[in-house]
């Protein structure tokens, strides 16, 4: 993360206000990044120390080689920074709730910050990883429209990254390789100075680059659909299935010959299908079935990973789902080959995906821990895990797999230079070592037979299926998809199925015979690749961060003005702050108003606390004139379906009585299913709440009992559509 800081502190001169930048890296199982700024302290990026989501590989990273992720975010603090006059007063004022560059749109802001991401010891970013850009290439090329809607971040064809993630990217990078970086910077800063940011931002990026913003895209279109022509499939290559969805995974049973897809689409939701060579769906499971409708993550492409089939005929997969505790953990599943039913689950903490035994009594995987990692085995059977191998530098082994014969192991390894490379691992010998010349990127490897890996590749700027040949130590691309596929599969004898990459998502392509498009021979050269090495850090450098700090430095403050519809009531004054710690784990809010003679004053204070996850605690307390009023609540989610809560009020009279409202308990019980564009096309939701109030007066003690049911189900007329009953 340093190394990419530096690298790209030519993009942070960006504006003239200078700014002190913060990073935190903050406990595993937090799966985002951000940039945060504050009144009182320095632009802060808050990262995690690694990212187990399946999309982070694909994207050409490693989950701990995270620099160019940390150059994004320094991108945005920079361009935060360039606020002036008074936008400065009222930013601290409102908590950076408001922003002077915010008018700028998402496209620009995201797109600026991920077409400058520098990485891996050299000019890199996201959009030259061929996953991305073979994406972007298929939708413009086939679909793809000469207007702005293509920027939008709710962009249908591109909801897999956000349309302002890589078409904004491809975008801003156009504009500054035509009008230059000083048109981006001059833009920036007049944005940051301008009177009344929220107006004239068009005018503004007309100044500066010379034309509309919609006449430039044309521009940017036309080039490109020059630059990038229409590609076709081979002859070769069949289409079995036209429509896998927008998002999808496949595996190949080595028993049945059956096709496992994970697939999603803009109006489906997450589910699993058995299909067969044909294309007929022989059995099908909602992936909220098995992994939680209630818990939105399970749902989420991304987080789902080590999608294969054991030679024992079962399939294994993991999800990243929050634990008891409310962070990310990767969960294994087992189903059954046939019918998809589960029949084992089991937890991998912060472990990454990797493979079975072929007698299915084991799996290994890649274990985390801070900043280190290590080759373990799971036994499926005892729960029993060991570590294999401990890597000492920070380029940890990817998605391994077991041999036919179980006495290997093979994986993947991330270099500093930011390409990929095969490794094998001896269980015997209890060794390691580089078998393959170096990749821009190595996907997904699997063993299908003693000698042969079949694997994704990068060859040309496009994903590929390869098959490495152990025993003649080099690497064969197979195949020559127009815009990149997804994991390969063997069929006997010599054919090639795979996940093929359109403008709709994803086909699924067989080639009965495959070829071979190219040779690469493992070459002495390529075991002397660097890697990445542990930085030590001094004590000056860094610190630790406590729970509480920054919690006393309010990041929103507001002056009250309030007044009745009378004339005879008093109009109050007050101010209104609002706070959190810097890592977010509590805040509060505190109101105080009197009235415009000085009398009845009042005072609210508000806590919520979230140290002790996965119970979130709240205090409040209320003051003024009539007496004194509390509230206290307590609350935590049991699972993905289940949330309790407990809630208690009490009231103390300036005339010494003392009221108590409550306690009043409440049980939850939700499940859901959506689709691609977020709709929710099935659900279930019902809410169990009682309440005891004392006596009051003359009045008799009073139970309060409700029961709210609500129902949503899939619309007969239209798949973007549904049908709530309450």
């Amino acid at each position: 993360i340093g190394r990419a800081l530096k690298n790209c502190r030519p993009r942070l001169s960006l504006g003239t206000h200078e700014a002190k930048l913060r990073l935190i890296l903050i406990h595993p199982g937090f799966e985002n990044a951000y940039m945060e700024s504050g009144p009182t302290w320095p632009d802060t990026i808050v990262m995690p120390v690694n990212l187990l989501r399946s999309g982070v590989r694909l994207a050409g990273l490693s989950p701990s080689l995270l620099g160019p992720v940390a150059c994004h975010e320094a991108i945005h603090a920079r361009q935060f920074a360039q606020r002036g006059g008074a936008w400065r007063l009222l930013e601290r004022a409102t908590g950076f709730k408001i922003n002077t560059q915010g008018s700028t749109e998402s496209w620009f802001i995201e797109g600026l910050g991920t077409a400058f991401e520098e990485g891996h010891g050299r000019p890199w970013s996201r959009l030259d990883g061929a996953y991305w850009r073979g994406a972007f290439e298929a939708h413009l090329a086939h679909h793809g429209t000469p207007d702005t809607s293509v920027l939008s971040p709710y962009y249908p064809p591109l909801l897999e990254f956000g349309g302002d993630y890589v078409s904004g990217g491809y975008f801003v990078r156009w504009l500054v390789e035509n009008f230059g970086w000083s048109a981006v910077q001059g833009f920036v800063e007049s944005q940051g100075a301008a009177l009344l940011p929220i107006l004239g931002t068009g005018l503004r990026f007309r100044q500066h680059f010379k034309a509309p913003v919609n006449l430039l895209f044309r521009r940017f279109y036309s080039q490109w659909r020059q630059r990038h022509p229409i590609r076709t499939r081979p002859k070769d290559q069949q289409v079995l299935i036209d429509r896998v969805g927008l998002f999808a995974r496949l595996s190949r049973s080595p028993r049945s010959g059956l096709f496992a897809m994970y697939r999603k689409g803009l109006d489906q939701s997450a589910q699993l299908d058995l299909v067969d060579i044909n294309g007929r769906v022989i059995a099908s499971r909602s992936v909220g079935a098995f992994a939680g409708w209630g818990e939105p993550r399970a749902e989420l492409p991304r987080n789902v990973d080590g999608f294969e089939f054991g030679r024992d005929g079962s399939l294994y997969m993991t999800i990243l789902l929050p634990n008891p505790n409310g962070r990310a953990a990767n969960i294994l599943f087992r189903l059954d080959g046939s019918s998809l039913k589960t029949t084992g689950r089991w937890s991998l903490a912060r472990g990454a995906s990797g493979g079975a035994h072929p007698m299915g009594r084991t799996y290994v995987f890649v274990r985390y821990e801070g900043g280190d990692s290590w080759l373990s085995q799971l036994n499926l059977e005892t729960k029993e895990q060991v570590d294999l191998w401990s890597f000492k530098d920070t380029s940890p082994p990817l998605s391994p797999a077991f041999s036919p014969d179980g006495e290997r192991i093979v994986f993947v390894r991330g270099r500093a230079d930011g390409r990929q490379q095969l490794w094998l691992f001896d269980l015997i010998q209890k060794s390691q070592r580089p078998v393959s010349i170096p990749f821009q990127l190595l996907h997904n490897p699997r063993f299908i037979s003693q000698q042969k890996v079949m694997m994704a590749c990068e060859f040309e700027g496009r994903i590929q299926a390869c098959i490495h040949r152990l025993d003649r130590d080099e690497t064969l691309v197979l195949s020559k998809a127009p815009y990149g596929v997804l994991d390969p599969q063997h069929q006997r004898p010599r054919g090639l199925a795979f996940l093929n990459r359109t403008a709709a998502g994803w086909s699924l392509d067989q080639v009965e015979d495959r070829r071979v498009q190219q040779r690469f021979p493992f070459t002495p050269e390529a075991v002397s690749g660097q890697f990445f090495r542990p930085a030590s850090l001094s004590s000056r450098e860094t610190e630790s961060v406590s729970w509480y700090q920054g919690l006393f430095l309010p990041r929103f403050w507001l002056p009250v003005v309030s007044g009745g519809s009378r004339a005879q009531e008093a109009w109050r004054l007050g101010l209104w702050l609002g706070g959190s710690s810097d890592l977010l784990l509590h805040s509060y809010y505190l109101l105080g108003t009197v009235d415009t003679g000085g009398d009845e004053p009042s005072l609210e204070v508000f806590i919520q606390g979230r140290r002790w996850a996965p119970w979130q605690t709240t205090l409040g307390l209320a003051l003024d004139q009539d007496g004194l009023q509390g509230n206290w609540g307590l609350e935590r989610a049991l699972g993905s379906f289940w949330g309790i809560q407990a809630k208690a009020t009490g009231l103390r009279l300036r005339d010494g009585r003392t009221f108590l409202a409550g306690p009043r308990a409440r049980v939850q019980y939700r499940v859901r299913e959506r689709t691609g564009r977020g709709v929710v096309r099935r659900a279930l939701f019902w809410d169990l709440q009682a309440a005891w109030f004392p006596p009051l007066g003359d009045n008799a003690p009073l139970l309060d009992r409700r029961f709210e049911l609500a129902v949503t189900l899939p619309s007969l007329l239209s798949p973007r559509q549904n049908i709530s009953t309450f």
